[in-house]
């Protein structure tokens, strides 16, 4: 039996000896490719391997979707073709968090691994390398429409190409036994495109068909110096694709293959769609006239354009192509983006030169290139077992209705930011905002990024809008918005869920005080224990400040004043600060009963306050202002 699988493939930089080392992260139809001179931190509890200079290393991406159940002891089993290393000690690790980001209730679901043990050996038992990887898995792989699993394994090149190396990738799973559940009868193919079970690839026959259409085999070279840009990353719209600088410097007759990553499809208009150019070419163009800077001008346009491989709607092949040397070329095509970034393979480029040619003098190079994020919105409504409580002053009636939440992956829009968290290195928020003042009075969508900012996802759409908003652990928050709204989420900021405030005045910050403790997680999804709340405090306009308790939830609190306030800090449930319009600056010691003016020294609306500790604080403001006190705010000097 067939062992149901998303995608599994790989592609090397190169084949020669190098004491540069360059990994590609590989799957599938597409493949992420990067430089790391040094060795990445391994994950999911395996060693570092070591590197030996002369050897190629790259990471080898897995997806996986079980047909039958592993249980926990339960093996993945990875072989790869004779000459590939998995090394003495297998090296694993998790994916780019994006690849396991929540995109809807019924989107595929790509989940981390998690792994008792891993180890490497030989097969068959007289391979000249360790090309086998057994990976002992610490929780059930269960069988559902919708879970994925993924990771990357460190794998070196072989010395040496071998047309066979096409058949010989394969792929098993065992219970904890070691016993066999399913497995490749079939070699995992190059290309999602290329399995047999997809419509118009019936014919294949697995040991008959083009060794190209099978698995991955090894380049001469790297392909250097491609660069890609799209038009556009709006989710299923065309894009013209320009692809630049590829250089040869002498004149080669070759082959070319292009493969999208999966879910794009290159326009089949290629006659007026695709065009070839020289990228130093400045020579203006009449679409009426020969375009003078098409390096193939005076061939026919049927002999230099590709074609499209039949049913794969996301390659381009060139069976057979000249390029002359010395001379740069480029070419431009539409495409149709999906509706969002590929998660089950990988969100990359394919070029090959000599795709098609089983000598390796003649597979002159590869390389593959990241694409950028399509700007992806989905919407789920939560199920009937997450509601959101509303409870007014005129009644206490409470109503259930379904939390909608809007999630964008994307890069930081250019609007303004009115507010920013990050908790660590690489989990961060913020809150978009929409006008040009410090706290936008028609709100901000809540931002997240699991990559220190490379990316970032949008959390909210339309309601609800946020002011203010604080994360005390990556899973628990609140913000705050127009007419005295409260929101809490418990789930990452996915499903927010509003608390009743006792006011309807706009509130800009919130702060909850929690203190530091050993934080648990359980569970494959990362799951972390309730954090304890000591105290929460709430500012807005008029001077509005609340407090929280989670005996007695939110209750209006005496104010020192009636300026607007815009940001509140503590260090400890007795000692904070609150800061606002007019340059507003009021110290507690006593955890908020009593408030003593400060003078700050400005008239600019202040809207953030920080202290390192008891002495050192910061206040920031319009018109750049930065203030700092060394003494706790007794006094406030301008920072240069």
């Amino acid at each position: 039996d067939s062992m149901a699988l998303s995608r599994f493939a790989l592609m090397p930089t190169t084949t020669t000896t190098t004491t540069t080392m360059s990994t590609t992260r590989t799957e599938g139809n597409a493949t992420v490719f990067d430089d790391e001179p040094e060795a990445p931190v391994p994950a999911l509890g395996t060693r570092a391997r070591p590197r030996v200079p002369g050897m190629v290393y790259q990471y080898v991406r897995v997806f996986l979707k079980p047909g039958i159940a592993v249980d926990p002891g339960g093996f993945i089993v990875v072989d790869a073709p004779d000459g590939f290393d998995f090394g003495w000690h297998c090296e694993l690790r998790d994916l780019f968090p994006n690849y396991y980001a929540f995109y809807g209730e019924f989107e595929q679901l790509v989940l981390p691994l998690k792994v008792q043990s891993c180890e490497t050996g030989r097969w068959p038992p007289w391979a000249s390398t360790f090309n086998s990887l057994r990976v002992k898995v610490d929780d059930w792989l269960n069988v559902t429409e919708l879970d994925n699993w993924a990771f990357e394994v460190l794998a070196s090149n072989p010395h040496n190409y071998n047309i066979a190396q096409h058949d010989e990738w394969k792929m098993w799973i065992e219970d904890s036994m070691a016993q066999t559940l399913q497995g490749s009868l079939a070699p995992v193919r190059f290309s999602h495109f290329h399995t047999r079970n997809r419509p118009g690839f019936e014919h294949l026959n697995f040991t008959t068909d083009d060794f190209y259409r099978r698995s991955w085999g090894l380049y001469q070279d790297p392909l250097e110096g491609i660069q890609l840009s799209l038009s556009t990353t709006e989710p299923s719209r065309i894009s013209q694709v320009q692809v630049s600088t590829i250089v040869f410097p002498e004149t080669v007759n070759t082959s070319l293959r292009v493969i999208a990553p999966y879910g794009y499809e290159w326009g089949s208009d290629l006659m007026n769609d695709f065009r070839w150019f020289r990228p130093d070419c400045t020579e203006p163009w009449n679409e009426e006239d020969d375009d003078p800077c098409d390096p193939f001008a005076d061939l026919d346009r049927n002999e230099t354009n590709p074609a499209m491989a039949s049913g794969a709607k996301n390659e381009l092949v060139w069976e057979a192509v000249t390029f002359v040397g010395n001379v740069t070329y480029g070419f431009q095509h539409m495409a149709l983006l999906p509706w969002h970034s590929p998660r089950t393979s990988g969100n990359t480029f394919f070029f090959e030169i000599g795709f098609n040619e089983f000598d390796i003098e003649k597979r002159l190079k590869a390389v593959a290139i990241e694409a950028p994020m399509v700007a992806t919105t989905t919407t789920t409504t939560t199920s009937s077992t997450t509601i959101s409580t509303t409870t007014t002053t005129e009644s206490t009636t409470t109503t259930t209705t379904p939390t909608t939440t809007t999630t964008t992956t994307t890069t930081m829009p250019r609007e303004l930011v009115c507010a920013a968290q990050f908790l660590n290195t690489t989990i961060g928020w913020a809150v978009r905002g929409t006008e040009n003042h410090q706290s936008p009075s028609a709100g901000g969508m809540l931002m997240r990024t699991e990559n220190s900012g490379t990316q970032w996802f949008q959390m909210t759409s339309g309601d609800p809008r946020f002011h203010g908003f604080q994360f005390v652990d990556v899973v628990h928050g609140w913000a705050v918005g127009e007419s005295g709204v409260i929101w809490q989420t418990k789930d990452y900021g996915v499903t927010w869920t509003e608390e009743f405030s006792n006011t309807t005045q706009k509130l800009l910050a919130v702060y909850m005080v929690a203190p530091d403790f050993p934080r648990t997680w359980t569970g494959y999804t990362g799951r972390q224990q309730k954090r304890i709340i000591e105290v929460g405090w709430a500012v807005g306009a008029a001077g509005t400040i609340l407090r929280y308790q989670e005996e007695l939830g939110w209750q209006r609190w005496d104010s020192p004043t009636d300026k607007e306030l815009a940001a509140i800090y503590f260090l400890s449930p007795e000692l904070g600060w609150v800061v606002g319009e007019n340059g507003t600056v009021f110290r507690t010691d006593d955890g908020g009963r009593t408030w003593l003016a400060q003078a700050s020294g400005t008239s600019e609306y202040l809207h953030r306050v920080r202290f390192e500790d008891a002495a050192v604080g910061w206040i920031f403001g319009g018109q750049g202002t930065v203030l700092r006190t060394t003494d706790g705010g007794a006094t406030w000097r301008v920072w240069m």
